[in-house]
């Protein structure tokens, strides 16, 4: 289904348009109420709480039996007091038991319900715990091409707030339509118990119904479809300004994307408004149904009892109960209709949890996989790789990396410097060729040994929430504090930790504001070399850096890379000169191999580089 694509009605900003494309990626999941298949998925995390689910059923059972006889007892109730053939005596008799039960039956319900809450909220608390523990494990097992695909606040949302509607669903939902369902086959029990002619009149009204609900349901579906469309469009809008609150602020947007926004809300608040008319619209439908049928069972009722084929009090018993029962009988369609957006809300939020479960991480670890002891020599062989099908990254790389030997790969943007890096820690997965460690093919080595032989320094050093210790241990969670204040020392790196008050055990603000671009680039180059590994990459590890700390994290770097094979990218002379030889990269393929000398004495990419930032 098309979505506000332009023109007059539509929207032609880039930034909208996007975001309609990412809400539409929700319409075929949307458009089903109930899927069994999904839904049964469920059940082994049911399954750990049968006991603790079978009393809740049970209280829940008790419940609705002692909630929906209490009609057929006021029924009942009415018919012995408006019987004038007993005495005043034994109607208070029957009235003080009728009352009696109806407080039993009253108080039974209270505990049974609250018993019930209870046990749903139990149950229901431990599927939310299990299933986000479940996503947040396999989150970590999946592959980069994985979060390539996928926006990440998406991901966040699918953890966050569709497990919290699956969980709603699998308790007070599937309870809910449980207790609705077991009240609806009590109440027409009841009915057929009371007056078995009356009973039919009332379920005659149910292929009425079904036919109401299917072409409400038909339009009704789409409504809601756009409803979380365009909730999804503000979502994205909002996530693109905090994002990019430094960009818009610099660039004076405000107000323009403020309008945009405006823009957006309101399409919101319209299909809400649309949706809202199609729930409004059917309630009364169901009410006039009901009230229909009450008019129609009380006329039936005085039309018998005036061709004395009931008492008066017969009739004014049957009345009282009907009427009651009519409208139990009528709840669990009004629930559905009130329900309907929690239960296609579930549907998709279904879908979308079980779609990244069922997700299969690229990069597996083979069941005969070998430890990679402290081994460094690299050598790749025929390596090539493609992020998408038919569009080469890199090709026939050949290349061999000797222990203890610096490499610096140098070319341009997009030339495939970065994705090379990537194969060696296995991030992604070659394609054809193979990339050694010494003889190992790094497919049959551990990916805990691969990773502790293997330290990265990106260009953009991510810290997490935490102290700078935790920082620098994160890869290594048993290092010591004298352990963590070494490897800083060895990089000149407590220069700047004496400076703060708590030393390494300083909070670390939201992605390390709080330090600056050098400071966070000691502390990743810290976390790098804690571990010992006998390869280091770095990946443009200066290129954020002001010329302050340039040299603090050139002195850092020379000390990491002694007695270490080490590969690094990058575009500042001073961090290529320390390389042993340098390899030029173009286009996905190996264009050159030398010293710096050597490659200066030709034209080529680096020769090129060299004097351009040397007249700088």
């Amino acid at each position: 289904m098309a979505y506000w694509s332009g023109g007059p009605s539509g929207w032609s900003h880039d930034r909208n348009a996007r975001n309609s494309r990412h809400a539409s990626d929700w319409v075929d999941q949307y458009a089903e109420i109930y899927n069994w298949k999904l839904i049964s998925r469920f059940f082994p995390l049911i399954k750990k709480h049968k006991r603790r689910m079978y009393a809740t059923i049970f209280s829940m059972i008790i419940a609705t039996l002692a909630a929906y006889i209490q009609p057929f007892l006021m029924g009942i109730g009415v018919t012995r007091i408006t019987d004038t053939s007993t005495s005043i005596a034994e109607k208070m008799s029957d009235l003080n038991l009728i009352a009696l039960v109806l407080v039993i039956t009253t108080i039974i319900t209270i505990l049974s319900q609250s018993f019930q809450r209870y046990n749903i909220g139990y149950i229901g608390q431990n599927i939310l715990f299990e299933l986000r523990s479940a996503l947040f494990a396999h989150f970590n097992k999946l592959s980069m091409s994985f979060f390539d695909r996928n926006e990440t606040g998406k991901l966040v949302s699918r953890a966050t707030s569709d497990v919290v509607v699956l969980q709603e669903l699998m308790t007070s939902g599937f309870l809910n339509g449980f207790g609705d369902l077991f009240g609806l086959m009590i109440t027409i029990v009841f009915l057929f118990i009371l007056d078995p002619i009356l009973a039919l009149v009332i379920i005659a009204t149910i292929p009425l119904l079904i036919i109401i609900m299917i072409f409400w349901q038909k339009y009704a579906a789409t409504a809601f479809i756009r409803v979380r469309q365009s909730i999804a469009i503000v979502n994205g809008s909002i996530n693109d300004n905090l994002s990019g609150t430094k960009v818009i602020q610099a660039l004076n947007r405000q107000e323009k994307n403020l309008d945009d926004f405006m823009y957006v809300n309101k399409r919101n608040e319209k299909e809400n408004l649309s949706a809202v008319k199609f729930q409004a619209a059917v309630i009364p439908i169901i009410e006039f149904l009901s009230a229909a049928t009450t008019i129609i069972i009380l006329f039936i009722i005085a039309i018998r009892t005036n061709n004395n084929s009931l008492t008066l009090p017969e009739a004014l018993g049957l009345a009282t109960a009907f009427t009651l029962y009519i409208q139990r009988f009528f709840n669990p369609i009004r629930d559905i209709v009130l329900q309907y957006t929690q239960l296609q809300r579930a549907m998709a939020g279904a879908h979308r949890v079980f779609e990244i479960l069922d997700t299969k991480p690229d990069i597996n670890e083979s069941t005969k996989a070998t430890i990679l002891s402290n081994e460094s020599k690299i050598t790749f062989n025929n390596v090539c790789f493609e992020y998408e099908k038919d569009v080469p990254v890199l090709s026939n790389i050949n290349l061999e990396i000797l222990p203890g030997e610096t490499i610096a790969f140098v070319g341009p943007t997009g030339s495939g410097k970065t994705t090379i890096i990537s194969l060696l820690s296995r991030l992604y997965e070659v394609q054809s060729g193979a990339i050694l460690i010494e003889k190992h093919n790094i497919k049959d080595v551990t990916l805990e040994s691969l990773s502790n032989n293997i330290g990265l320094v990106f260009q953009e050093p991510f810290l997490f929430s935490g102290t700078i210790a935790e920082n620098i241990s994160f890869g290594k969670k048993d290092a010591t504090e004298k352990e963590i204040i070494e490897v800083l020392s060895s990089i000149g790196g407590e220069r700047f930790i004496k400076n703060l008050p708590l030393g390494i055990q300083t909070e670390i603000a939201e992605r390390g504001q709080n330090l600056s671009s050098g400071e966070r680039q000691l502390i990743s180059i810290a976390r790098a070399i804690l571990k010992n590994p006998s390869i280091l990459v770095l990946d443009e590890a200066t290129a954020n850096i002001d010329q302050i700390s340039e040299q603090m994290i050139q002195e850092a770097i020379q000390i990491a890379l002694k007695g270490r094979t080490s590969i690094v990218i990058a575009h500042r002379i001073s961090t290529i000169e320390l390389a042993d030889r340098i390899v030029i990269i173009n286009k996905g393929k190996i264009e050159k191999i030398g010293t710096h000398l050597e490659l200066l004495k030709n034209k080529n990419i680096y020769s090129d580089l060299h004097k351009i930032l040397h007249n700088q």
